[in-house]
This record gives structure tokens, C-alpha cells and sequence, in this order.
């Protein structure tokens, strides 16, 4: 399958399913447990600075922690809980949020299970997030530097950025928030 499962820690697993456990279901979401998995899954989140990107070192994205979602019947809305998890360091609970982002992020997965199906090339499900200029992508990564990787834009607004699209948009995106900050460096976390 060209798609691989990711392993998630137990423990971060824990913390989300104990968050999930304590809102309502209304809205019939589905479960979480071993015996009823949330339908996307986890995933583990990534962070990229605007520098990096533009410089397209996707390999410099920071591993930040876990993204886990529970869907409503129908896929359209759903739950999401993110988990604080960098290396080395013990999971905590970061947020919770509920909205049209799970749907969206159950629509990307099927998109590109649907495009990679009869690819010999595998790949690795992530999150990327760019922080800084507010985009965020269902993220394909493949270990083999020959095989590109594959980008889905998660929000609503950026659903139809996929692939080069979504790099195109988030370089131009990066390059005007740095000229926007070394225009102010007294506004700027690094400015004096």
C-alpha cells in the first residue's frame, strides 16, 4: 500500500481519547478506542519556518506532535484534539477543536488515497503546518529524495492548493510575511 499506517504513542493516544471522553457525542460522532478508531486517524504534526519553506527544506519540518480526529456520521464536520509531542518530552494535551477541518481533512485523505492507489512509491500521511503565514497541508511525505512529495491544503480556503500549487502559494505567502516583518523589526519576535 502506498500510503504506510503511522504509529502513534500510546500515551499521546491516551490524552486524546481521555479529551474525547469528556466532550458530549452529540451529532453521532464516532468513538475512540481500539475497537472504534477515529476514521482519519492520527497524525503527526510538523512545523516549518518561512525561511525553510521558501528554501523548500521540507526535510527541517520539526516533528511537534499528534493530530487526532472524530468524525460525525456523514464525514462532513467532526472533533479534533492535538497533542503536544516533541521528542524526548511527555505528551500533553494542547487543544480541541470541533468543525468543518476534520471533514476537510477526511475529504484530502481520500483524495490521495484515491491519486497514490497504483503508485509503487510510498509514502508517510503528516500534517505540515506554516504557522507564520496561516497555511496548513495533508502532507505525503516519501524517504526516497526521488519521489516528490504530495500536498493537500486542509483549510476550506486552501482546499484546491494541491502539490506544486500548495508549495507555489505558501513560498509566496512566506517571502511577503518576511518583507512584512524586516519592514517593522521592532514588530517582529526577533526585532529589538
Amino acid at each position: 500500500m502506498p500510503i504506510r499506517s503511522v504509529d502513534d504513542p500510546d500515551k499521546a493516544r491516551a490524552i486524546a481519547g481521555a479529551a474525547f471522553s469528556a466532550r458530549p457525542r452529540a451529532g453521532g460522532l464516532q468513538g475512540m478506542g481500539p475497537a472504534n478508531p477515529p476514521e482519519v486517524g492520527a497524525l503527526p504534526l510538523y512545523n516549518l519556518t518561512p525561511e525553510e519553506m521558501i528554501a523548500k527544506r521540507l526535510d527541517s519540518a520539526v516533528p511537534t506532535g499528534w493530530r487526532y480526529v472524530r468524525l460525525q456520521r456523514g464525514g462532513k464536520v467532526g472533533e479534533i484534539v492535538e497533542v503536544k509531542g516533541e521528542e524526548g518530552k511527555t505528551p500533553k494535551f494542547a487543544s480541541f477543536a470541533s468543525g468543518k477541518l476534520a471533514g476537510r481533512m477526511s475529504e484530502a485523505g481520500n483524495m490521495a488515497a484515491k491519486l497514490l492507489a497504483d503508485s509503487d512509491d510510498e509514502f508517510e500521511p503528516r500534517v505540515l503546518r506554516l504557522p507564520e503565514i496561516h497555511m496548513e497541508a495533508l502532507w505525503f511525505h516519501s524517504n526516497d529524495k526521488k519521489v516528490k512529495d504530495r500536498f493537500f491544503g486542509l483549510p476550506s480556503s486552501q482546499k484546491d492548493l494541491i502539490d506544486a500549487l500548495f508549495v507555489k502559494e505558501a513560498i509566496k505567502r512566506a517571502k511577503a510575511y518576511l518583507a512584512q516583518r524586516d519592514a517593522a523589526p521592532n514588530l517582529s519576535p526577533r526585532g529589538g
